[in-house]
């Protein structure tokens, strides 16, 4: 156990050293559709800033119908694993809306990102989100998959579709997007 903390905080500390092929600073805007309880479909704003060689800080909000609102702060490291791939740790804070009932948590998030060849991107990973109602009401830790695809059409211009795949009541999530990189 001591040498795998050891070879992960060596791995960690070197990873600034090597370049990063992906672009972390953009804004997107993007048709959300949720299949779970309840179903619901609307639109997503995300923004990420990328600095410091290998940091990000990201803002996410979700507007969708069933009157459901959404906002998610994140802060992550992102390291090169290997030539075209990155693997990236956030955290994030989350506090959203459904109809009358408030509620807040917090969520891990573990991935790659990497290339598929010059013109293709693809994303996959596990997240986790310990969330919990205000009013007292249920706690819902959940566990998730996600992968995606994006396609770089230009230089800044990007567009991609995403799915997490839920193990609890919140269900299936499909996000269509498109993307412009600073």
């Amino acid at each position: 156990m001591k040498k795998v903390l050891l070879t992960t905080i060596a791995t960690l500390m070197a990873a600034p050293v090597f370049a990063s092929d992906f672009n972390y600073t953009y804004i997107d805007f993007g048709y959300v559709r949720a299949d779970g309880a309840p179903d619901f479909d609307g639109f997503e704003l995300e923004g990420s800033w990328g600095f410091g060689g290998n940091w990000v800080v990201d803002l996410d909000y979700i507007d969708g119908s069933q009157d459901i609102t959404d906002w998610e702060l994140g802060f992550g490291f992102h390291f090169p694993v290997d030539s075209g791939i990155d693997g990236i740790f956030r955290v994030n804070y989350e506090d959203f809306e459904v109809g009358t009932a408030e509620g807040d948590g917090f969520g891990l998030d573990l991935g790659l990102r990497g290339n598929l060849g010059d013109m293709m991107e693809w994303t996959a990973g596990h997240s986790f989100r310990d969330t919990e109602f205000d009013d007292g009401g249920p706690e819902v830790n959940d566990n998730f998959v996600y992968m995606g695809v994006q396609y770089n059409a230009a230089n800044n211009f990007s567009y991609g579709v995403d799915v997490e795949m839920s193990n609890a009541n919140l269900g299936d999530v499909y996000n269509i997007y498109g993307r412009y990189n600073f």
